[in-house]
């Protein structure tokens, strides 16, 4: 009965634990905000070139290419959470720093809350 007893209380404490583990999920916006400042703090820079801003109800997404290692990646970023970055159109052919993943040079990104390559 004991043995009973102990599995219940084990069983609950696995239970409780699931809860705060899922009340502490992060959202994919604090998901979002981590990878850009990860970018920021360990990222290499790449030049590149703006392609455009494409806004839409949300927001506004820059939209910019840059090569690494003679390979050319087009990508886009919502700046709709970074207000205090300003860019209008047009802006087609600006040029523009960028920081990439060395692991994964297609993550990228233009700016964030601590750096800002446009």
């Amino acid at each position: 009965m004991m043995l009973l007893g102990l599995g219940g209380a084990a069983l609950a404490c696995g239970v409780v634990a699931g809860m705060v583990a899922w009340k502490r999920r992060k959202t994919p916006e604090e998901r979002e905000r981590e990878r850009r400042l990860l970018l920021a703090s360990r990222g290499r820079i790449a030049e590149g070139t703006i392609l455009g801003l494409r806004k839409h109800e949300h927001g506004r997404v820059v939209l910019y290419e840059y090569s690494v290692s003679q390979v050319t990646y087009n990508a886009g970023q919502d700046l709709s959470t970074l207000p205090e970055v300003r860019l209008e159109p047009p802006c087609e052919g600006l040029p523009t720093r960028v920081k990439y993943d060395p692991q994964n040079p297609s993550d990228s990104i233009v700016a964030c809350e601590k750096w800002s390559g446009l």
